[in-house]
């Protein structure tokens, strides 16, 4: 097999920080890529960017595509992680392909415009433009990688059918998580686990009403890692007798398999607000560990996981499922993790990157 070689510029503009799941995908795909022979040099906004409102954070992202255009050489692959703001890049990218053979520009798209109104609320303002520099980043890129069929579908409809369009799933890094396999839960109590962003779309009020509910079964702590807006929803769970909800905060991703590892069970209860499908990162993590899972019944999910489903709201459910996977009362689909790892998401990313790839 012969082994490609080739820089690649990557703009993150959303700073990476450990212990969400942005850090892990781009830090992961990253070294998948590395690892097939690519050099790879991400460019991104200082960390405290991200302690900044959205408009606050503007200047720090332009200064990051500028240093990467400075830093771009003939040959070289542009890779975008998709915001809106990186728009200027892409465009100066086609400008200057008026007199010079321009870059191949790689768009990488994790969720639609929802996601991001989720996030910002103040964006509903402004749908329209947002979806305007959307759109006009998939129309000028030159391939488009997705993390769902959905959202291929999603692409198609944003840009045209004409845009070149891989699904590459989130990954894990195998051999670290599946090598806690089989670990001791900390303080000897069993517990139910959640690992990962408290976004608005992670079902956090699924967590605190199964949790609280009458089915969940006694002794069984809930564990939940991750921070964000969910956070106070955790804090306003009522005390229940016999079993505790304990916030870990944020913890570091190193600690995450182990943390898996030990759980009972672990909850995936991430929505789907958009209709797009989800292929959550916990997932393949988790399964990776070798812990039994309950997840959502959420399109894209059934594909890589043939344990417990449960429908999001359904509070009852979920406590239902948590305390038949603890009392081995169901089959909980436990499957490898091999094809999910982060080199062969680099495998199949590659496959947009031009004429440097391999031929497997």
């Amino acid at each position: 097999m012969s082994v490609p070689s080739g820089r690649i510029q990557y703009l993150c503009l959303q700073p990476t920080r450990e212990g969400q799941g942005s850090h892990a995908h781009v830090w992961g795909l990253v070294g998948g890529l590395q690892r097939r022979g690519w050099t790879v040099t991400v460019h991104q906004p200082p960390l405290e960017t991200g302690r900044r409102g959205l408009w606050g954070r503007v200047g720090p992202m332009l200064a990051a595509q500028t240093s990467l255009w400075r830093a771009m050489r003939r040959d070289d692959v542009l890779y975008v992680r998709m915001h809106p703001l990186a728009a200027p890049l892409l465009w100066t990218n086609v400008v200057a392909g008026l007199w010079r053979s321009r870059a191949r520009a790689v768009v990488e798209v994790n969720g639609p415009e929802d996601d991001w109104i989720a996030a910002w609320p103040s964006l509903g303002r402004v749908r329209g433009l947002l979806r305007i520099l959307i759109r006009s980043q998939l129309r000028v890129a030159d391939g488009v990688v997705v993390v769902t069929e959905g959202l291929g579908h999603w692409v198609a409809g944003m840009a045209g059918a004409q845009v070149e369009v891989e699904v590459v799933p989130n990954g894990v890094d195998v051999t670290r998580f599946a090598a806690d396999r089989g670990a001791e839960p900390p303080g000897g109590r069993p517990y139910a686990v959640f690992v990962g962003e408290l976004a608005p779309w992670q079902g956090v009020e699924d967590l605190v009403g199964a949790f609280a509910h009458d089915d969940w079964p006694d002794g069984v702590d809930l564990l939940v890692a991750g921070t964000g807006a969910g956070e106070g929803l955790l804090a306003d769970c009522p005390a229940v007798d016999g079993r505790a909800l304990r916030h870990l905060g944020a913890v570091p991703h190193d600690d995450v398999p182990s943390l898996l590892a030990g759980a009972s069970v672990a909850l995936v209860t991430s929505r789907d607000r958009g209709g797009t499908g989800i292929a959550p990162l916990k997932l393949f993590e988790a399964l990776s560990t070798g812990v039994p899972v309950v997840a959502s019944d959420v399109p894209d999910i059934p594909r890589y996981h043939s344990g417990p489903l449960v429908r999001p709201g359904d509070v009852a459910g979920w406590a239902a499922a948590v305390a038949a996977v603890v009392s081995g009362s169901v089959e909980t689909g436990i499957a490898p993790a091999v094809d999910h790892s982060w080199d062969d998401r680099a495998r199949r990313t590659e496959r947009l990157l031009g004429d440097r790839k391999s031929p497997d």
